[in-house]
């Protein structure tokens, strides 16, 4: 697997592999290697590929990453004299919120099944990015932690947004405010996961689904993909799309 600054990835056919840095190593990036990530990302989609895989290390998305990000911000809070302490644009919270919605973006609109796989502690403020996947899968010890009433959140994390939509409005009102721990097999049967494996199993399934999904036409996998974006616009952009896969040449009458 090649290693870039702040990813490792790798190709296997029309399958792109992109496997996240842990948040501690992502510290002693600095600002070069940000754009790098997204290079891979842009490629995928220009040189139209299949499935894109993301392999979430463990700790990338555990709670510690996000204290981790707002202990940073509160101690480049600015103090102006005579003012008290007034809150100005963090440089370190307007990356993340950058980036964050850089990502959501991409992956909303990406015409390709996205395949994330997740292990170990997750906070469940950063699950919006996941919800955005095409299939999420998880280890069986992996554990959600709900501290949304806990902390400020991460800003652009989509969370609201695809939770509502995948769980309505009701369940995940209730779910947002029922702070604590989700376990693997909860998440599953709540439906924020699709699979639960064993222990070191996790990308080796991911993998096996995205070799399957990749023996299918590149058309096919786009205009699925595309059909599920766009349902959620409005009914008659969706019945416009979804002719195309039928007909995709006007008839002359």
């Amino acid at each position: 697997m090649a290693e870039q600054e702040t990813v490792r990835f790798e190709q296997d056919g029309d399958i792109t592999v992109v496997q996240t840095l842990p948040v501690e190593e992502l510290e002693a990036v600095g600002r070069k290697g940000i754009d790098e990530p997204w290079d891979t990302l842009y490629e995928f989609r220009r040189e139209r590929r299949k499935v894109l895989v993301l392999d979430v290390t463990e700790g990338h998305m555990a709670p510690s990453a996000v204290d981790h990000l707002w202990n940073r911000a509160k101690a480049t809070l600015e103090k102006t004299p005579g003012a008290g302490t007034r809150r100005r644009p963090i440089p370190v919270l307007a990356r993340a919120q950058k980036n964050l919605r850089e990502l959501l973006e991409y992956l909303h609109t990406l015409e390709a099944p996205t395949l994330v796989a997740m292990r170990g502690d997750i906070d469940l403020d950063l699950m919006g990015f996941a919800l955005a996947c095409s299939h999420r899968t998880c280890c069986e010890d992996t554990v959600f932690h709900n501290r949304v009433l806990d902390t400020p959140g991460v800003p652009g994390s989509g969370l609201v947004w695809y939770l509502t939509r995948s769980l309505g409005r009701s369940k995940a009102q209730s779910l947002l405010l029922e702070t604590g721990t989700i376990t693997a097999n909860d998440a599953l049967e709540l439906g924020l996961v699709d699979a639960v494996t064993q222990r070191g199993g996790t990308s080796e399934y991911v993998m096996s689904l995205a070799r399957r999904l990749a023996e299918k036409s590149y058309d096919a996998l786009a205009s699925a993909c595309r059909a599920v974006t766009e349902s959620e616009r409005d009914f008659a952009t969706y019945l416009q799309v979804i002719g195309v896969g039928f007909d995709p040449a006007p008839r002359e009458r």
